[in-house]
């Protein structure tokens, strides 16, 4: 396979890949397979795209299905269909509005918008804006905030540093340890309520 260095801007019409590295702005309007996807500029995809690692230092779009392995984002990407990765690490800015993240494990440590994530671990340090987050293992951590519909998982664990920053319609699981979140309803079989707590009504099972 060969590589592909984009030093000047232009438009492919897709191929195979062993590495492909954006240093100018690019235009794909045809299926892509690479192992490697380094974006350091801007790049927009309107085709599938399938690779082992995509790592996003500039802004991405990607208007077709994406699936990889590994997603690092440093700067921005938007998805505009469903996107299915074994490991995704945002660090500043991700928006999937109208479409599922569906992943092994999950890290949020910066911006993201996203329709509905589906997970075996989500680990969210930042803004998250979201319908559904769906998990084995969600934990929010340190300045975790945003708006959720819905979170469900046998273990949840909502303990971000701000104070009521996070508001949540609805938590549905087993195990269940919540601070500083604002909650409408919660139901679960083990639910702990630390500090800082606002929530409308919890329901044991």
């Amino acid at each position: 396979m060969i590589n592909l260095n984009v030093l000047s801007a232009r438009q492919i019409n897709g191929g195979t890949f062993n590495n492909i590295r954006v240093l100018a702005p690019l235009e794909v309007n045809g299926d892509i397979r690479s192992e490697i996807i380094d974006i350091y500029d801007t790049a927009v995809f309107n085709a599938p795209i399938t690779a082992k690692t995509i790592m996003i230092e500039g802004m991405a779009s990607f208007n077709d299905q994406v699936d990889a392995n590994t997603i690092l984002i440093r700067g921005s990407a938007y998805f505009n269909q469903d996107v299915y990765v074994k490991t995704i690490n945002v660090k500043n800015e991700v928006k999937i509005k109208n479409n599922s993240l569906i992943a092994k494990t999950v890290l949020l440590q910066g911006i993201a918008t996203i329709k509905e994530i589906d997970a075996y671990s989500i680990e969210i340090h930042d803004v998250i804006n979201a319908e559904l987050i769906k998990a084995n293992k969600v934990e929010f951590q340190g300045h975790a905030s945003g708006t959720i519909k819905l979170i469900k998982g046998p273990f949840i664990t909502i303990k971000p540093n701000l104070n009521k920053q996070l508001t949540i319609d609805r938590i549905i699981g087993c195990n269940i340890e919540l601070s500083n979140v604002t909650v409408k309803y919660v139901k679960g079989k083990n639910i702990i309520q630390g500090s800082n707590c606002n929530i409308e009504q919890i329901e044991y099972v």
